[in-house]
């Protein structure tokens, strides 16, 4: 898939999920109270075209998580291969907790996956969908809460997660097509047109 001649941003360290790291990944910088934090916080949408060069479940024993595009500690949204499963799942803090719909699907290496996740803050609704089909829905009633920080930094990472300390965690090891989040939630039809598009 060539998905329309786009870049892709390929994150090439061999070792997954490291942490503390000053590079390696790229930043998208926020502020609480922002428009762009405001617009989150009011329900959004999140999309990820990527791929690994890794086998999720044979490369790290399957025990360590790794984030592609987030902005998670302790707080905030993003995609993760899930611990011990190496599942996609979204991770949206609200409500005073983790809402996260896992999909059944396990990365292969190279392949490349379409994933758009929805929190629907008016519906109560956190919402996962891989290649445009609906794989999961979590209720997820409750108020955003954006990441925590020592340093009052926060941001989104694509290639890794932020830390509380301004660096980089959960290091990512693949390729990174297109990271965006959307102002509102989007409806099931919605996600489906958008991946016909991006398949055309």
């Amino acid at each position: 898939t060539d998905f329309g001649g786009r870049y892709a941003a390929a994150f090439t360290n061999t070792t997954v999920a490291r942490s503390s790291l000053k590079s390696g990944y790229y930043m998208v910088p926020y502020a609480v109270g922002d428009s762009f934090a405001n617009k989150i916080a009011d329900g959004v949408s999140y999309e990820l075209v990527f791929c690994t060069y890794y086998d999720p479940l044979t490369y790290t024993d399957g025990l360590k998580q790794t984030k592609p595009f987030a902005s998670t500690e302790a707080g905030g949204i993003g995609v993760c291969l899930k611990a011990n499963s190496g599942v996609i799942q979204l991770e949206t803090h609200v409500g005073g907790g983790w809402k996260s719909p896992a999909s059944d699907v396990v990365p292969v290496p190279n392949r490349y996956y379409h994933v758009i996740g929805v929190w629907d803050k008016a519906a109560g609704v956190s919402t996962i969908y891989v290649d445009g089909e609906y794989k999961a829905s979590v209720n997820a009633a409750g108020d955003f809460k954006f990441m925590n920080t020592n340093v009052d930094k926060r941001w989104f990472g694509i290639g890794a997660d932020p830390g509380s300390d301004d660096t980089g965690q959960i290091s990512f090891y693949g390729e990174v097509v297109i990271a965006r989040l959307y102002d509102a939630p989007m409806s099931a039809a919605e996600v489906a047109a958008l991946y016909r598009q991006l398949n055309k």
